[in-house]
């Protein structure tokens, strides 16, 4: 596949395929743009991703969410962020909004511990669950401190997966906190 080896030369060939539904290569074209990953792409992704056409943005926000993974793996967690966050604002399904919540806090570690907390706060289970995954991602003082003061405040159900996660993320107050 074109995007497997990440061909540049393709991207045209693909922006065209992926305008067009009804050639039936459409999807396969937008995840092709997301796994080449470079500032082209991704702004052929950005298109797709507002577009109306919903099947066209559940494909740009799934490659999208592949082109952030790529962006954290090589070391550009500012780009991935900011990659996360645009499939986070977009109209995309409740799951690809997860995977971007669970990816713009892992891409700013300490600096993501408000959005998960805000996360965790959430009325939504899926939307609190991504965070709770990435807590385990993300161990820092800071997360620490954030669980230690969330948990008091938590309903019953969201503290005791609270006090799961602290084993994985603890500082000496959530020790405290474990032995109670």
């Amino acid at each position: 596949s074109l995007g497997v080896l990440r061909d540049t030369n393709a991207i045209d060939l693909l922006h065209k395929l992926a305008d067009e539904p009804a050639s039936g290569a459409s999807p396969q074209a937008i995840l092709a743009l997301g796994r080449i990953g470079n500032e082209a792409s991704i702004k052929i992704l950005r298109d797709e991703l507002a577009k109306d056409d919903e099947a066209a943005r559940t494909h740009a926000a799934a490659a999208c969410l592949m082109t952030a993974q790529q962006l954290l793996t090589g070391g550009h967690a500012d780009k991935a962020a900011a990659l996360c966050d645009l499939v986070r604002s977009a109209r995309a399904t409740k799951v690809y909004q997860a995977a971007a919540i669970r990816g713009a806090i892992v891409a700013r570690k300490a600096e993501g511990v408000p959005l998960l907390v805000e996360q965790l706060r959430s009325r939504d289970p899926i939307l609190r669950n991504a965070a709770l995954t990435a807590i385990r991602e993300i161990p820092c003082e800071e997360l620490a401190r954030a669980l230690n003061t969330e948990i008091n405040q938590a309903p019953a159900d969201l503290q005791k997966q609270l006090l799961i996660a602290l084993v994985d993320c603890h500082n000496p107050q959530s020790l405290q906190l474990l032995q109670a």
